[in-house]
């Protein structure tokens, strides 16, 4: 306002006139939406009055406009598949908002975890559909940082920042949430980015890897039975589809003298080892995998089928002799595959354990003839009883054979999760692998 007319009015921008403005008295406004108010910079506003005596008289009035727009950026400078506690992320932001950034705060907004292992966390998990594989945490911040900015002259930047290593708990991280704060008072701006490829998957914990939960024989289905969970992060599906890749080692054949070769029974206690690997045909079948179940949510089963051997009843008493009855694996703890500790009548040194029949079988293709009788070769598989063990030498050439299953003391499983975690066991607990001196477990009907 002014007592005296208004003779200029216009609008400045580093100095210069870019516009006029009206030279009437009273309020008036700038439509700042005019191209000519889209630069950023130091405006003013400059009027000059002349009174009646000829005098001029100066005022302005002084405003910025800042466009800076607002903008976000993060990158994970170290981005891997998946991080431990022996790294941890790099952050690199970025940001702008008008009147120049004072600090940027920087959360992880929201957590996800594999959901046979959501009841190792507290939270408030959404699990989804039953099939779903991992369950989430929406409410979940993690405070990563207050970034602010480094300056060198003109030249401004944020420094990059690892938080302490195992200081994020353990989990799959989509998103961020970001607060900019401008230098301007009162002036902010807040956001989320999602990391999209950049994803943060975090074990901060070595519990938080792939578990061992039970390892047993179930001698029902004659398997060994691992029951486990994946880790925290992994991406493996909640059914008995999921890809685990599975490996068995230390399960070497049998060589003779060693653990598995001769078994039933100790070489030092009463009943001496009555079995030995059949030299013939001795390994059926190796250790495998069977298949894999999954178990609602809360882990998985894996199923491994037993190394199957042919063993025979070698009852020559240069090894495998008996005393008494006790000495032959008789009682029902041991199948009760012998008839008793026989004593040859012709010959009362050769003793061995006489073999049930019913409970072995004969292979094909071995004969016998009694040894200077001129009598024709007769198939094994038609001796049985007691004239079995009465021909003598036929023990040698006629082997009354079974078939043991077993898992080595020393055989390790190895189960790969996503992101090549992987979890060893090694058969070496009770009840997970078959004693050397176990008997024979099973007798098939058919031959092989």
């Amino acid at each position: 306002s002014s007592d005296s007319p208004i003779t200029v009015c216009e609008v400045l921008r580093a100095g210069s006139r870019i516009a006029d403005c009206t030279k009437a008295t009273g309020a008036f406004s700038l439509d700042l939406t005019k191209p000519e108010y889209q630069t950023t910079g130091s405006y003013a506003i400059r009027v000059v009055a002349r009174s009646g005596a000829g005098v001029n008289t100066e005022r302005q009035a002084y405003f910025i406009i800042d466009n800076t727009p607002v903008s976000f950026e993060i990158e994970i400078t170290n981005h891997t598949s998946y991080f431990h506690n022996l790294n941890s992320p790099v952050f690199k932001i970025n940001a702008t908002i008008p009147g120049g950034v004072d600090r940027v705060d920087v959360k992880l907004k929201g957590r996800r975890i594999h959901r046979t292992r959501v009841n190792e966390s507290a939270g408030n998990w959404s699990c989804g559909g039953s099939f779903e594989t991992f369950c989430n945490d929406s409410s979940f911040r993690h405070d990563i940082h207050e970034f602010t900015q480094s300056c060198f002259g003109m030249f401004c930047h944020f420094p990059t920042y690892s938080p302490p290593r195992g200081s994020i708990p353990s989990g799959i991280y989509d998103e961020v949430e970001y607060t900019i704060y401008s230098k301007t008072p009162g002036q902010s701006h807040s956001g989320t980015r999602l990391l999209g490829s950049q994803t943060i998957r975090m074990i901060s914990n070595n519990d938080h890897r792939p578990k061992l939960i039970s390892r047993t024989i179930d001698h029902d289905s004659r398997r060994l039975v691992i029951t486990f969970v994946p880790s925290w992060i992994s991406h493996m599906p909640v059914n008995s589809t999921a890809g685990f890749v599975v490996g068995i080692s230390n399960n070497p054949l049998p060589s003779p003298g060693k653990d598995y070769h001769r078994i039933c029974g100790t070489a030092s206690g009463g009943m001496k080892h009555q079995y030995e690997l059949f030299d013939d045909n001795p390994h059926k079948f190796r250790a495998a995998v069977d298949n894999v179940e999954f178990l609602h949510g809360t882990g998985y089963k894996l199923y491994v089928k037993p190394n199957v051997d042919i063993v025979r009843n070698f009852n020559i008493t240069s090894w495998a002799g008996c005393v008494i009855d006790s000495d032959c694996p008789v009682s029902v703890a041991n199948f009760e595959l012998s008839l008793e500790c026989y004593v040859d009548p012709d010959d009362s040194s050769s003793r061995g354990c006489h073999p049930d029949m019913t409970k072995h079988r004969s292979l094909p293709n071995y004969y016998y003839s009694a040894s200077g009788h001129g009598e024709p070769m007769v198939p094994c598989t038609e001796l049985s009883g007691q004239s079995f063990w009465r021909i003598g030498d036929a023990a040698y050439v006629c082997p009354a054979v079974r078939d043991f299953w077993y898992f080595r003391k020393d055989m390790t499983v190895s189960i790969e999760d996503t992101f090549g975690m992987k979890l060893h066991m090694t058969n070496s607990a009770t009840g997970s692998f078959t004693p050397p001196s176990t008997c024979p477990q099973f007798y098939e009907l058919h031959t092989h």
